[in-house]
């Protein structure tokens, strides 16, 4: 059962209690933020977010603070998520310190209001569980324009009394066994790194997938590491009869990690760039169409086999096929996924990348193969224009059908494409249309 819960808006709060309120963009934004030199941010968990914000707000009015909020809860998920970028992640309310005195005042006054915790921010140093402290420093580019950035300041520059800073740094051996190397990318989940295997002496690469404490949270108390056990069960049971990456091992040193077999190959996206070259479709040799169109129809393919085993992956993008040095297609990243057969995970887990998220999916509707269906059409657009596809799909996920055939000769392949591409999940067809098209236009190329 698909469950659906009322979300909270954190607006309508902050004009209760607020003076000279002003909203641009997701923020709420109350009196006028001065940026003098600290400013104190408060993390929480979204499902959280409702009852901190109300014991919070009142003490700000009377304190007389500006501060900035985010605009309700369900962008409150969303900034948890990363979708506003990594810089953004857990900024739920930005409080604007006067001077030393009043952070320390500050900080001393929000500590006692109750057990919450919530993601890292970003280039901040953590005070308590739900506490950051962020520095503002003034830039001047080239040009002359001046703006606001936020740094991590140096602890010896806080001078707080009785408040213990603690520190971030990544540990030089993870779970026993495991020697990071390599940061491969960073986000608001976590990080990637590339790393040494030393179990047993094997001194093998492996990569390990870090999931932030209390990162993508949602309603059912469920975070990062829910979404890596997942994934390590779904990698597991679909080991023998798919090409996925092993599962070597999954711990908890405070973060969650899920270590896997290291895949060498080049991601879909890395080996489409490296192909194209900047040439648009048009312009590329038969060879080299054939080639991106073979990686197409094996995608499709693997799907369609893990449609079969009752999954839909509902995150297919560039970036999660890996193509090996002997060109075999590897599937990667499933914490998204449901199985529509054990209809689990209940709730499925949130979100999906946009311009690839089909609009159901978005909607938060329960998932179907059709969700992949309009994923892999849009991985198609993304491999035919080079361009991603939110450019060619417009948020109210109206398509550019122009765009696309100002790349694409008209033909099977581009009609499958727009067909697979309908908003409407009744009128989509299925993954064999798509299939259809992708043979018919590698048979249409003349060498």
């Amino acid at each position: 059962m698909i469950a659906t819960t009322p979300f909270y808006d954190y607006e309508s709060a902050v004009r209760k209690e607020g003076d000279k309120v002003s909203v641009i963009e997701h923020w709420v934004i109350n009196g006028e933020p001065r940026f003098e030199k600290w400013v104190l941010f408060v993390s929480c968990k979204a499902n959280q977010g409702p009852e901190l914000i109300s014991r919070i707000l009142p003490l700000l009015r009377q304190l007389g603070r500006p501060y900035r909020i985010i605009k309700d809860q369900v962008r409150h998920f969303q900034l948890n998520a990363g979708i506003f970028g990594i810089t953004e992640v857990g900024k739920v309310i930005s409080i604007y310190a006067l001077d030393d005195t009043d952070l320390q005042h500050l900080i001393t006054l929000l500590a006692d209001l109750g057990l919450y915790s919530g993601p890292s921010v970003y280039n901040a140093l953590q005070v308590n569980p739900f506490l950051f402290v962020g520095k503002t420093v003034e830039i001047r580019d080239g040009s002359g324009y001046e703006y606001i950035e936020f740094i991590e300041p140096a602890i010896d520059e806080l001078r707080l009394k009785n408040i213990k800073i603690r520190r971030n740094s990544r540990k030089r051996i993870l779970g026993k066994y495991y020697v990071p190397v390599a940061l491969i990318s960073k986000s608001a989940k976590g990080e990637v790194l590339k790393a040494v295997n030393m179990r047993k002496l094997a001194f093998s690469w492996c990569l390990i997938k870090q999931g932030l404490s209390h990162a993508v949270d949602d309603m059912h108390n469920r975070e990062m590491k829910h979404r890596l056990l997942w994934q390590k069960e779904v990698l597991e049971d679909l080991r023998e009869v798919l090409p996925v990456p092993a599962v070597l091992s999954y711990f908890e040193e405070k973060d969650a990690y899920l270590v896997m077999e290291f895949i060498e190959g080049l991601s879909l996206y890395d080996k489409v760039m490296q192909i194209k070259r900047n040439r648009s479709w048009r312009a590329l040799s038969s060879t080299e169409k054939v080639q991106l169109i073979g990686y197409l129809l094996e995608v499709v393919r693997l799907i369609k086999q893990l449609h079969q085993r009752g999954y839909v992956h509902r995150d297919i993008t560039d970036k999660n096929f890996i193509v090996r040095p002997d060109e075999s297609i590897c599937l990667i990243d499933f914490e998204l996924s449901y199985n529509i057969l054990r209809h689990h995970p209940d709730p499925p887990f949130m979100l999906g990348t946009h311009g690839y998220a089909a609009p159901e999916q978005l909607r938060m509707d329960k998932p179907s193969v059709k969700e992949d269906v309009y994923s892999l059409a849009a991985l198609c657009v993304f491999v035919i224009t080079s361009r991603p596809p939110i450019g060619i799909i417009t948020g109210d996920a109206t398509v550019n059908s122009a765009r696309i055939a100002d790349m694409l000769d008209e033909g099977m392949l581009m009609e499958s494409i727009v067909l697979c591409l309908e908003a409407d999940v009744n009128n989509r067809p299925d993954i064999q249309c798509l299939e259809e098209g992708l043979v018919d236009y590698m048979n249409t190329i003349k060498y």
